[in-house]
């Protein structure tokens, strides 16, 4: 029978810096995972009367961290995605802290989004990509590989926030972004299933200047199903 070693690290009075630059919310409402300059990431408790205690210090990455996000359907498998800026990914478990997958590619993520379509796909999904590099990466969420690339036809840039769109009503799922020079784009992803898999190219459906630079995030209302909340770094606007 083998035996099991343990790992455990200890500090002093003084825990590690921990200078935040990348949060997010698991979907349990119950951790918090924020990411680090200094390279770790670290899982938060958080209880029914919204106290926040640290739980665990993740090392895993060399350099700083840039963006922590959703990598699967969390009552399936409690994933995260964390990438770093020197184009390290890694894939955690967040209830036992575990890396399950790390890769380093040449890219520098700055988003993330995870997509899955249950009667679409039949892998674990994908990580839509966006950051230092033109247009969005679609990765394989179980391995951390570039599929393929979802293409500007018009203004390709850099992409500085984006977000996912469910449409009860017609059943449909997109992928809608804004530029660095405020341009927002959309990708019909529910059509894209296919394309990918056959290494078809594919171009956005949709593109027009917001006429907004910096864009910092962007929401889209559910109920509406078509009023966009775009947050600008001295301003906001809602879109029609």
């Amino acid at each position: 029978m083998e035996s099991s070693v343990q790992s455990l690290a200890a500090w002093g009075r003084r825990a590690p810096s921990h200078s935040i630059t990348g949060i997010m919310i698991t979907d349990d409402q119950q951790t918090i995972v924020t990411g680090s300059q200094e390279g770790q990431l670290c899982l938060w408790s958080l209880s029914s009367d919204l106290k926040i205690s640290p739980r665990a210090l993740l090392f895993g990455h060399t350099a700083s961290i840039t963006c922590v996000a959703k990598a699967r359907d969390f009552e399936k498998k409690p994933y995260v995605v964390s990438a770093a800026s020197n184009g390290e990914m890694s894939l955690w478990n967040v209830r036992s802290g575990q890396c399950v997958e790390n890769t380093k590619m040449t890219f520098t993520h700055t988003s993330i989004c995870y997509y899955y379509s249950s009667f679409r796909m039949e892998e674990d999904g994908w990580l839509l990509c966006s950051g230092e590099y033109q247009d969005v990466l679609v990765i394989d969420a179980r391995v951390l590989e570039v599929l393929h690339t979802f293409i500007s036809s018009e203004s390709p840039d850099w992409i500085s926030s984006m977000c996912i769109v469910h449409s009860p009503r017609i059943q449909e799922d997109s992928l809608v972004v804004v530029s660095v020079t405020g341009v927002l784009k959309v990708w019909n992803l529910s059509s894209s299933v296919k394309s990918v898999q056959e290494k078809q190219l594919i171009f956005e459906t949709e593109s027009k200047s917001l006429q907004c630079l910096m864009c910092q995030t962007i929401r889209f209302c559910k109920y509406t199903e078509r009023l966009l909340l775009v947050v600008c770094s001295d301003s906001w606007k809602v879109q029609g």
